[in-house]
């Protein structure tokens, strides 16, 4: 089984090797696109004695490990090796188990292990671990991942990680192409401008409301003044002739926008074709066939979800474009690298459609991280072409984001209205029990409470120690002595004296019984 690996994953499998001989387990974080699986093909074929066990997560991603078998070993499975899907092994029977066990597997590799449920972690992988306690163990991952759903994988992987890799590094470092062009637009625009303006409002302070209604006032000018993406698209998408493949970040999105979308598209090329993939591998599918094939005049469009099968190249394509809902960006960067790996790891123009703000800055940072790393290796050219014509737009966001979140009152829909389409954003900000207000902050004490009132206390207790002695039960105040504060606890705070057995409202002190027995009255003129 020959493999051919480039200098970054050879390097990589040369450290590999080393701790699994040494501490029988290693992990290797490289980005989407850059090979790393051929580290573990690699160790199968340096390995031909010992028996393999290779986990996956989802149909997808087994598809394409099947895909490799194809590619490294004319399609022919080695018998040293089984896949296992994460999901079906977690319901496998006792007898299945029992079978499996009974490999004895003397390595496990782990692919893309940040990808696996907790739950289908703990009843497949851990039990395999419980089965193979001798197993060496292989961790494929990406770095900085987002998507971490298991922290128990995380942990079993933690302190072993013997090479990393970012996008940056990778397309310094020639395991990535570099885009030709890359452009981001917000897109559709309406859902996020109402998001924005449905959060000021929430806010219920007209006089700070104001002040944020006219920035949101200066972003919508500043959206409206952006360039038109219907004239932007042909100047980054040149091929008026070509094939593009467009990857949507979820089937749901797909469903919700795609006729939208195509109405966008025909206003840029009214003879824009559109083919949608269903299935988990591009090259079985049969729309990726007929868009390979098609000879009609004018631009051709392959709509397919973000997924591990779309990392198959397909020949012709002259470049992407990313619909995005969210703005995270890990699944930003892995829908651009599975985009270079499908357009076959050459230089491409990407245009990138993010329906967040938050998603126009993530190739900015991108490219300083890929300028950074280019500037390192010593190249004359480092970065890549960037369009931006939202610049101005995403600079104003940023300024009310930090307004808003300044006031401490931000209201942030749950985790999930994030990666919700328009309608469920718009849902949930119409169901108060799907938001959660993030720190109010309490209100200063009046000044009354801070007044010396009754009976005079002992001097002493006035005088601030040379050591801090914060009462435990008096958070986040500043400014004062601490034995001032320590001393006034009781009259900011009555509740606790008044709870006690010695409270005031149960107890007289022994000084006031005493002067009130001393002291003159009309009935005792001289006490005494």
């Amino acid at each position: 089984m020959p493999i051919s690996l480039n200098k970054v994953n050879a390097e990589a499998y040369a450290k590999v090797a080393a701790a699994l001989e040494q501490n029988g387990k290693a992990a290797v974080e490289h980005a989407t696109g850059t090979g790393k699986s051929c580290i573990a093909w690699q160790l199968i074929a340096d390995h031909p004695q010992a028996s393999f066990i290779w986990l996956v997560y989802g149909a997808a991603r087994l598809t394409l490990r099947r895909e490799d078998v194809r590619r490294y070993n004319d399609g022919v499975l080695p018998e040293n090796l089984i896949f296992c899907d994460c999901g079906v092994l977690a319901e496998a029977s006792a007898e299945e188990w029992v079978r499996l066990a009974s490999r004895k597997p003397d390595y496990l590799i782990f692919d893309c292990y940040h990808e696996v449920t907790a739950a289908c972690w703990a009843k497949s992988a851990q039990r395999l671990l419980r089965l193979c306690p001798e197993a060496k163990l292989l961790g494929l991952t990406v770095p900085n991942s987002t998507d971490q759903k298991c922290q128990a994988a995380a942990e079993l992987f933690e302190g072993t990680v013997v090479s990393r890799m970012t996008v940056g590094e990778g397309m310094a470092l020639g395991t990535l192409p570099v885009p030709s062009n890359y452009a981001a637009m917000l897109w559709p625009q309406e859902g996020q401008m109402n998001l924005l303006r449905a959060r000021i409002k929430n806010l219920h302070l007209p006089a700070q409301t104001n002040a944020l209604s006219a920035q949101y006032d200066e972003i919508n000018w500043s959206v409206r003044q952006a360039e038109n993406p219907i004239a932007l698209m042909p100047r980054v998408l040149t091929d008026t002739q070509g094939r593009y493949l467009a990857i949507f970040e979820s089937e749901d999105y797909l469903d919700e926008v795609q006729e939208q979308l195509e109405e966008f598209l025909r206003t840029v090329d009214p003879n824009a074709h559109f083919y949608r993939a269903e299935c988990d591998c591009l090259r079985d599918a049969e729309a990726v066939k007929q868009f390979c094939t098609s000879t009609e005049t004018g631009p051709k469009v392959l709509f397919c979800v973000n997924s591990p099968g779309v990392q198959q190249p397909i020949e012709g394509l002259a470049g992407a474009i990313l619909v995005r809902e969210t703005g995270e960006a890990g699944r930003f960067r892995q829908m651009l690298c599975r985009a270079l790996v499908a357009c076959g790891r050459k230089p491409i123009p990407v245009f990138d459609l993010t329906a967040r703000f938050d998603g126009l800055g993530n190739g900015r940072v991108l490219q300083k991280e890929c300028t950074t790393a280019m500037l390192r290796a010593g190249s004359e050219h480092p970065g890549f072409q960037q369009q931006k014509p939202m610049r101005q737009s995403y600079h104003l966001y940023c300024r009310l984001k930090k307004e808003l979140e300044a006031r401490s009152i931000y209201i942030v829909p749950s985790p999930n209205a994030f990666s919700a389409s328009l309608r469920a954003v718009t849902k949930q900000l119409s169901n108060s029990s799907s938001l959660c207000a993030v720190r109010i902050p309490f209100p200063p004490p009046p000044k009354a409470a801070l007044m010396i009132t009754g009976y005079p206390m002992r001097a002493a207790s006035f005088f601030p120690s040379s050591r801090s002695k914060t009462a435990p039960f008096v958070p986040r105040i500043t400014g004062i002595p601490a034995a001032i504060i320590v001393a006034l606890a009781s009259v900011l705070f009555p509740i606790l004296p008044i709870t006690l057995e010695s409270g005031p409202i149960k107890v007289i002190s022994h000084c006031s019984q005493s002067s009130a027995n001393f002291a003159f009255s009309d009935k005792n003129p001289n006490p005494g």
